[in-house]
């Protein structure tokens, strides 16, 4: 199941500078993927509403893994930019 949540699972506060992680968040509307700030308090909402908790789980998850993916994937073509150069 791929989503579009994985192009930021990190991300500093424009506030206050804390760092933050992609996160389930909770209101009357229902769950979602955001940013909550423990100083400045909730920061963005990174996609739609959830029916359930497990629901946005299963999409946290695979933002995460889309995030580590980018991330090998970074480091083999810096790998590669230097064996060329």
């Amino acid at each position: 199941m791929r989503n579009d949540y994985s192009n930021k699972v990190y991300m500093n506060c424009s506030d206050c500078n804390t760092f933050l992680k992609l996160q389930i968040c909770h209101s009357q509307a229902g769950y979602y993927l955001g940013f909550f700030c423990p100083y400045c308090g909730p920061y963005s909402r990174e996609s739609e509403y959830f029916r359930s908790r497990v629901e946005a789980e299963i999409y946290l998850v695979d933002a995460q893994r889309g995030d580590e993916e980018n991330q090998r994937l970074n480091e083999e073509l810096d790998r590669m930019c230097k064996r060329i150069a």
